[in-house]
């Protein structure tokens, strides 16, 4: 398990734990270059409110493949074992405020 203290997309800054996870989310639909395992991230804490609408709190827990996006944009942030990509997939979009 790591932890990044300094992940920061349109000026949110977020604490994230991220944790492999096995055999979830089989059903997400990735081109086949972009399948990769899933990751369980749970958020320990928030700098900001989060934009757009999303109302992530502390203690979420989000799933993610490494390649995916909000509106087609991409967050990118370093991470030892390589670069990695958050946040969507429908757990995380239904958690948009309407």
């Amino acid at each position: 398990m790591n932890t990044i203290d300094n992940f920061q997309p349109l000026g949110v800054r977020v604490l994230i734990r991220f944790e492999m996870v096995k055999d979830k989310f089989e059903n997400i639909i990735l081109p086949s270059e972009k399948k990769q395992q899933l990751m369980s991230a749970e958020i320990i804490s928030l700098g900001e409110v989060a934009r757009d609408g999303y109302g992530f709190k502390k203690g979420d827990i989000v799933f993610t493949p490494y390649w995916v996006g909000i509106n087609m944009e991409f967050y990118n942030f370093d991470f030892p074992e390589g670069n990695y990509r958050l946040i969507t997939a429908e757990e995380i979009l239904a958690k948009k405020v309407e």
